[in-house]
């Protein structure tokens, strides 16, 4: 299973509103695809401003890039996130408990 962690920062002064269209993302991927168990989590440290979302990625990177609500959040979230700091990073489990 390989799960991908998303990272982008959040405008200043907009903290709020980005988290709240993150929220909406993870939860329109999460009812249309329930496998994908999209997760929002913000740092505790490091950067304050950098949320992410957190999905089995082999359930979700298919699942909303045609998607018209997918579009139209991308849409709500303009100008609360600094697009050129996206980070996409993939990750393998390689044991569960």
């Amino acid at each position: 299973m390989i799960h991908q962690v998303s990272s982008i920062n959040m405008m200043p002064g907009k903290d709020k509103e980005a988290e709240q269209v993150m929220v909406k993302i993870a939860a329109i991927v999460n009812q249309k695809y329930p496998a994908s168990n999209s997760h929002i989590v913000r740092n505790l440290d490091g950067k304050g401003n950098q949320i992410h979302i957190i999905d089995t990625w082999e359930v979700a990177r298919d699942a909303v890039e045609s998607d018209p609500t997918w579009q139209a959040l991308i849409q709500e979230g303009a100008g609360l996130f600094d697009e050129n700091s996206i980070e996409r990073h993939f990750y393998q489990i390689v044991s569960e408990s």
